[in-house]
């Protein structure tokens, strides 16, 4: 498995050196995304300052410490008693475990209930994460040392995928990057279950704590997942009139539908643009608008297509230069967004760098146009 990594990774580091290069690759992908994207030490770290942390922590260690030492504990029944000596201890210390580690996702299945807003509800449901992945590092150790020499890839599973978790959050830290690494929360879920089923006793009458602590984390994350997707709290940053959905009139974007004003307003900037701007002049769009070129058919001669902090490397000064050597004749800017915010950057010392070059040329419902 190793080396076919560091094959793979061979290959890829080839593969982009006969093409884009190395230098290019590693000043876009990296250097570039830490000067936009890259948080403080300090930011990264604020997910484990978390007051609850600290208490889910400690309830979770007690109930390993139990499962380990449970089984070892011996009492001298009654003669009455027909149990075998120490099993009663062993359940109730079983019993006791579980009650413990369940407690940080019985909190997170209650705060559907202590909670009205969606946004707090969404909180207490990523408040998992944190507290996973301490769980999980502080577990992978133990394996790792209580494994010594004999430690395989298995036993370094844990500690890549923290890896890849920690590698994730450095775009948008905790709450802007889980989006899309769930499952590698549910490995390391599925991990913790594995070292909880380690530590209990053979016996037969430990065999229901480990379905029953994966039913009931099932269940919390199905539950308090179901609400958090139905609540669209990833979306927030959009802006969804009410009303219906209005369709688009224009033949290319057939079928395209969206709430509010937007698209007979994109409808009218694509006649303007047919009956006005000609095909072969180049275009800039603030911040961006994504189906214009698909409708239209145009080729962008401009090197950016959405101004955002993620995709726009250049300064105002380089966005101005570009558009005098890149045959940029239009301009067009979006007054009535879709986002709560514009995410361009610097847009006012870049419009007062471009309005320099460019006179209006319409108004527009949605748009302001100008043209060189």
């Amino acid at each position: 498995l190793l080396a076919g990594a560091l094959a793979a990774l061979l290959a890829a580091a080839l593969l982009i050196h006969w093409t884009a290069g190395l230098g290019n690759y590693l000043r876009w992908t990296i250097q570039f995304a830490a000067q936009r994207r890259l948080p403080q030490s300090s930011i990264m770290l604020g997910v484990y300052r978390d007051p609850t942390l600290l208490g889910t922590l400690l309830c979770a260690a007690a109930g390993m410490l139990l499962l380990h030492f449970g089984g070892k504990l011996r009492f001298h029944p009654s003669r009455k008693s027909k149990n075998a000596p120490g099993m009663e201890s062993r359940l109730w210390a079983q019993i006791a475990a579980f009650l413990l580690l369940a407690a940080p996702f019985l909190f997170t299945l209650a705060s559907l209930l202590l909670y009205d807003d969606a946004d707090e509800r969404g909180d207490s449901l990523l408040a998992l994460w944190p507290f996973l992945l301490v769980l999980a590092g502080a577990l992978a150790l133990v394996k790792l040392v209580r494994s010594g020499r004999s430690a395989d890839v298995r036993a370094l599973t844990p500690i890549l995928l923290l890896a890849a978790i920690h590698g994730a959050f450095l775009s948008q830290q905790l709450w802007g990057s889980t989006y899309a690494i769930w499952p590698l929360l549910i490995l390391l879920l599925a991990e913790m279950i594995a070292f909880a089923a380690e530590l209990l006793p053979p016996a037969a009458g430990a065999r229901w704590f480990v379905p029953a602590l994966a039913a009931l984390i099932s269940a919390t994350l199905l539950v308090c997942g179901g609400f958090y997707t139905a609540s669209e709290e990833r979306l927030s940053y959009a802006q969804f009139p009410d009303g219906p959905p209005v369709r688009s009139a224009f033949p290319t974007l057939k079928g395209m539908a969206a709430p509010g004003p937007y698209l007979p307003e994109l409808d009218e900037l694509l006649r303007y643009a047919a009956a006005n701007i000609p095909g072969n002049d180049g275009l800039i769009l603030i911040p961006g608008e994504d189906p214009f070129y698909f409708a239209t058919g145009r080729v962008p001669q401009f090197p950016v297509l959405l101004f955002d902090p993620a995709t726009d490397p250049y300064s105002p000064l380089e966005i101005a230069a570009l558009a005098q050597t890149r045959n940029i004749h239009w301009l067009i800017v979006k007054r009535d967004l879709q986002l709560k915010e514009d995410p361009t950057p610097q847009r006012a010392a870049t419009l007062q760098l471009l309005l320099e070059e460019f006179a209006p040329a319409a108004h527009l419902r949605g748009y302001d146009v100008y043209r060189r």
